[in-house]
């Protein structure tokens, strides 16, 4: 199968033959094309770096395919539904699913049954197999008042001495409702640790009237990273739009959806496209939106195969923008009028082209 003359968003044009489940890029004469019709872009497969993805978690769940490939994500990561002591359910049931999955390990043992995980400071545990290695691409932890109980930033303090005797993988921190307070967060982590939940408007620590507060300035000068993690009740639209129109320079480094059962039924995030047609509603570019998608979370994260279009792909999105005049809510209720949206038409995953 033949792909001909498509571009990305930079307007890179790319050709390429779909042969034996490899992307060959020349003597492909004699292969048939494909033409999807519309004017269609392609980039390196989807990834959502923080999403709820076990189905045999009862606290939050979702089916992996549902939220995956059929959207044009080409790899889900699940951000702490599991631990320790469920790792290996995950681990197992990857073969019953299309779509790539790895783990941001929970710090607690006990994955999210609840709201509790991290009440009990003798339940923070990491010392997994080397059989995961490859599937655990760092850890997560939720660091909000309602999880940690009366521990404040403890549990951040003995992870930062166990992550101390392991492969040195980023820690995703789920920042909610205070206790801890921010700066207090910050200082137990390293550059590359990712904070999710950036924009829920919790936590004044963070911005001040849309200008970044001292202790976020501290943040992002020590390396940590920005997700959006919108999730059902963590991204403000209007403080999100406010800051990209205040700080010109400032754009963030993940676009992640942090999804489940529940929010797709309430409609507050549906999918990881829709979640994307919203950041370029409020003031992103389609390019930057892409990055954050793609090349950013393959390459902090260490995705072998993923956040390229080489010889060495097998995973590939392909997607069209629409004009449309829908409106999408954010967490809060807030309506977003999208005027485009990002439409997944096809996937190449794990080498199988797959129409959508």
């Amino acid at each position: 199968m033949l792909f001909k003359n498509l571009k990305d968003l930079s307007g890179n044009n790319y050709s390429f033959c779909l042969y034996n489940n490899r992307l060959i890029f020349d003597n492909f004469e004699d292969e048939k094309i494909y033409h999807f019709g519309k004017e269609t872009f392609v980039s390196p497969g989807w990834i959502d770096i923080h999403t709820h993805c076990n189905p045999l978690n009862n606290f939050v769940s979702s089916k992996p395919d549902e939220i995956g490939f059929k959207t044009g994500v080409c790899l889900i990561m699940d951000a702490g539904s599991v631990g320790l002591d469920n790792l290996d359910e995950l681990f197992l049931i990857q073969k019953n699913w299309k779509t790539n999955i790895r783990s941001l390990l929970n710090i607690s043992r006990l994955g999210i049954p609840g709201q509790y995980e991290l009440n009990n400071l003798s339940d923070i545990k990491i010392d997994y197999d080397e059989k995961y290695q490859n599937f655990i691409m760092g850890y997560k932890a939720r660091i909000s008042g309602s999880v940690v109980g009366n521990n404040g930033n403890k549990p951040l303090k003995i992870f930062k001495n166990l992550r101390k005797q392991k492969v040195n993988l980023p820690l995703m921190v789920h920042l909610g409702n205070q206790p801890p307070s921010f700066v207090e967060i910050i200082d137990e982590l390293q550059p590359g640790d990712v904070l999710t939940h950036v924009f829920s408007g919790k936590n004044d620590d963070l911005f001040c009237n849309a200008d970044f507060t001292p202790n976020f300035t501290k943040a992002i000068e020590k390396g940590l990273k920005v997700d959006i993690g919108h999730g059902t009740s963590s991204f403000d639209s209007v403080l999100f739009k406010n800051i990209l129109l205040r700080q010109k320079n400032f754009k963030p480094d993940f676009i992640s959806t942090d999804i489940y059962e529940g929010n797709i039924k309430s409609g507050v995030v549906k999918n990881l496209p829709t979640t994307m047609s919203k950041m370029h509603a409020l003031g992103m570019k389609w390019s930057d939106i892409i990055d954050c998608v793609t090349v950013n979370p393959a390459q902090h994260f260490n995705l072998t195969g993923f956040g390229t279009i080489s010889d060495e792909t097998k995973n590939l999105t392909f997607f069209q923008i629409h004009k449309t005049s829908k409106l999408e809510i954010d967490s809060k209720g807030q309506f977003i009028k999208l005027e485009e949206e990002v439409v997944p038409v096809a996937v190449i995953l794990n080498g199988e082209f797959i129409e959508l």
